[in-house]
């Protein structure tokens, strides 16, 4: 179980639908945060919402939202992001007694898997929401930990023995990188080959956060089937036993 937030995990919704989320509470903070305030977003992604909020101590166990999340939905983004700083300091405390200007991206892993009640998958978002949320509050980190050199050019992951046309996933000219909520009005595109040979392309020029809670849902609902198509015809291609040699 987590130390720092009793019974709930870490936030491992993605930063930009917390964003979202916090733009639609602030036209109108209800009495209760339950499934009928977020309608456009799946099922999967409102407990993964309500588990953040509570990790967070915005709402309590019933929904109810906490004094501090009105402090949140303050439409002067400086006084916000000093407030949502406080916030993580104070429940992410075991991160950041690693300093995060000399923490490596393993040091992270680790003490959010052993304080945080994360593994897996969800370890890998709570990481990305948690680096995410401290890039928005301008909280000194290491350049590792956002995937960057130390230059501030973005370091690509390697896929592993996939082909070449497996996986593209590319901003085309003069796009920025997905953290900054800005690629969409340049835009971005995702390639997946198919198994049965050819490809398929999901490519879009938009604002996320212009998006209604529908086409954020849908959208989103899309990226995480074409990830997850991609990760199962990887480990397909992976001869049992055995681990396929680089070219």
């Amino acid at each position: 179980m987590p130390e720092s937030a009793g019974q709930y995990s870490a936030v491992y919704v993605s930063w930009a639908t917390f964003q979202g989320a916090l733009k639609q509470l602030s036209q109108a903070l209800p009495n209760q945060i339950d499934r009928t305030v977020f309608p456009g977003l799946s099922w999967n992604v409102q407990n993964q919402l309500f588990t953040g909020l509570k990790f967070l101590g915005l709402t309590n166990d019933a929904g109810r939202p906490a004094p501090v999340l009105a402090t949140l939905l303050s439409d002067d983004e400086k006084m916000q992001k000093q407030r949502l700083s406080g916030l993580l300091h104070e429940k992410y405390v075991e991160l950041f007694k690693l300093d995060l200007v000399k923490a490596s991206p393993l040091q992270i892993q680790q003490a959010m898997s052993e304080h945080y009640g994360v593994s897996g998958d969800t370890l890998e978002k709570a990481i990305r929401f948690f680096v995410a949320a401290a890039e928005y509050c301008g909280i000194p980190m290491s350049p590792l930990l956002a995937g960057k050199r130390p230059d501030g050019t973005m370091v690509r992951k390697r896929r592993g023995p996939a082909r070449a046309k497996k996986s593209i996933v590319d901003p085309p000219s003069g796009g920025t990188s997905p953290t900054n909520g800005s690629e969409a009005k340049n835009g971005t595109s995702k390639t997946v080959g198919l198994e049965s040979g050819g490809s398929l392309t999901l490519s879009a020029t938009l604002d996320l956060f212009a998006l209604n809670p529908k086409d954020r849902s849908f959208i989103f609902e899309l990226i995480d089937r074409l990830e997850k198509y991609e990760r199962d015809s990887v480990k397909m291609e992976k001869p049992e036993g055995g681990v396929s040699s680089a070219s």
